[in-house]
């Protein structure tokens, strides 16, 4: 299941988020590298 998160082939769901976090111990937002761009 992991793999197919990984790869793009299935879209993690809020669901998928909460049980993989509570799984490896970490906040959801954990799950995720999250990249700001500026508004110029």
């Amino acid at each position: 299941m992991i793999s197919h998160f990984c790869t793009n082939e299935r879209i993690m769901l809020p669901e998928d988020m909460y049980t993989a976090s509570k799984i490896l111990k970490c906040k959801m937002e954990d799950l995720y590298e999250w990249i700001e761009q500026d508004a110029d």
